[in-house]
């Protein structure tokens, strides 16, 4: 696929993941997540898909990421983003991320994401 076709597909990831929608990730895809907390590590698609679902249950926004930059070359695509949400707490996530997609067949087949882990730690608890 082109550089131009795999950072559609990157953008179109980013957008439906938060909504709770992985179509885009392989079937034996990964996500990785730097860090040593409890969000950190390597997760299936279905460990995504339960992490997204989980989240419609502590907040009624949906996570919210704005892309601010994208470099593509070959079958990968880095991006700089940064998203937010309020929880039913009052309590506000706001993370910056640094992500790198590989991308094959129209499908993104793994995902590395660098960001704030303990923020995330202290934001939503282990």
């Amino acid at each position: 696929m082109s550089i131009e076709e795999n950072s559609s597909i990157a953008r179109r990831f980013i957008e439906t993941m938060h909504e709770g929608h992985f179509d885009l990730l392989a079937e034996d895809g990964t996500f990785w997540v730097s860090g040593s907390t409890p969000f950190s590590g390597t997760k299936t698609k279905p460990e995504m898909v339960a992490l997204f679902e989980a989240l419609k249950t502590i907040s009624d926004d949906r996570l919210v990421m704005r892309i601010t930059s994208m470099t593509a070359q070959d079958d990968r695509v880095a991006l700089e983003a940064e998203a937010g949400m309020t929880l039913h707490n009052g309590r506000r996530y706001a993370n910056q991320y640094n992500t790198l997609l590989v991308i094959r067949d129209g499908l993104v087949r793994s995902v590395k994401e660098y960001s704030d882990t303990a923020h995330m730690l202290e934001i939503f608890g282990a």
